[in-house]
């Protein structure tokens, strides 16, 4: 969804398509528009067609830069779980989203009163525990296209990081840490277009959370230098 209210149909195509191995092509072109996929993308509330606007308007920013990276921000796991809650409120009523919020944070609880206590195993396994809800939640609430095309756009920024380390590298930079980083990134990413490849939105949407917190970072780096 651009900024003026209309659907990128044939960017969002390519994204989706793309995002479950179907094609490997440019942002611009790509298959037929699947209308099943991007009805379940933009969903019909205005929080899911915001959640879009996003994803795309990232999408087109990374397409349209000549050179380097554009300075975008990909939403984290956090993020995404505060746009499925506003989802849940629309679609269901303000006690729906009242219990995600509420099942999230009782697991945060648990978590820390477990750490203060002295057994930080079983705190990291209840944060552990927290974050799969954010990303079970998230991936239910706005629909597994979502996470595809998430994972897909994280890949894509990747791929412009990657040619711009490249640059930099033949400049005479300094770009090891950096490029560590970025491999880092592209396994977890990879991992997460597996998890897509079995169906298992939820784990694609968390593993692809965890490369887009990668990614903020060396997009932040890169920009600084």
């Amino acid at each position: 969804m651009s900024r003026s209210g209309a659907l990128s149909i044939p960017l969002l195509a390519t994204m989706l398509a793309a995002a479950s191995g179907a094609c490997d092509r440019s942002l611009t072109g790509g298959p037929d528009l699947d209308l099943a996929a991007l009805e379940a993308l933009a969903g019909p509330t205005a929080a899911g067609r915001t959640v879009a606007s996003d994803l795309i308007d990232i999408a087109t920013r990374l397409q349209s830069a000549d050179v380097g990276v554009p300075d975008v921000t990909l939403p984290t796991l956090a993020e995404l779980f505060t746009r499925a809650i506003a989802v849940e409120a629309e679609a269901n009523g303000a006690d729906a989203a009242l219990r995600l919020r509420a099942g999230h944070a009782a697991l945060l609880d648990s978590a820390w009163h477990e750490i203060e206590n002295g057994d930080a195993d079983d705190g990291d396994r209840l944060l552990e525990a927290a974050r799969e809800f954010q990303a079970a939640s998230a991936a239910r609430v706005l629909g597994t296209p979502t996470s595809m095309a998430y994972v897909f756009l994280v890949g894509r920024t990747l791929q412009r990081i990657h040619e711009t380390l490249l640059v930099l590298d033949r400049q005479g930079g300094e770009v090891r840490r950096l490029t560590r980083m970025a491999s880092s990134a592209r396994d977890l990413q990879m991992d997460a277009r597996s998890s897509l490849g079995r169906g298992q939105a939820a784990a694609a949407l968390d593993i692809g959370a965890h490369a887009a917190d990668l990614v903020n970072t060396l997009i932040r780096e890169i920009n600084n230098r």
